[in-house]
């Protein structure tokens, strides 16, 4: 969080391995963000609904409800379908981070992602929203 702001943002990580929430997490904490966790899609929806995030980073790659049900869902939701989404995944395919794009997300980080290149994303989407 940037020196001078009163409120704390929060942001939803989404991913179904623990051990990536738990880098996520400790990085985003580190920067001064609450975090909220979920480790699918479904938890996803029900977190979100509870905890009214200020940003989302969402898996694609989850069994089940992947990535873009997930987005899909939480769009549909009144309050909610403005959130930002920055799309996290292993996957570096071109059409996979259009696929993202498309979906709504405003960015897309490509896994294991660079600590750095994670707070900026994050301080971006939450400065313009």
């Amino acid at each position: 969080m940037r020196s001078g702001e009163s409120v704390q943002k929060t942001v939803l990580v989404v991913d179904d391995y623990d051990e990536m929430r738990l880098v996520t997490r400790r990085a985003l904490e580190s920067f001064g963000y609450h975090v909220l966790e979920a480790a699918s899609g479904a938890e996803a929806v029900e977190v979100a609904q509870a905890g009214s995030p200020d940003l989302i980073l969402m898996d694609l790659s989850m069994p089940a409800m992947d990535g873009f049900a997930t987005i899909y869902q939480l769009h549909r939701l009144l309050g909610l379908r403005d959130v930002p989404v920055i799309a996290v995944s292993a996957h570096t395919a071109r059409e996979i981070r259009e696929d993202a794009l498309a979906a709504g997300c405003r960015d897309f980080i490509t896994k294991p992602f660079h600590v750095e290149k994670l707070r900026a994303a994050v301080e971006r989407l939450l400065a313009s929203s």
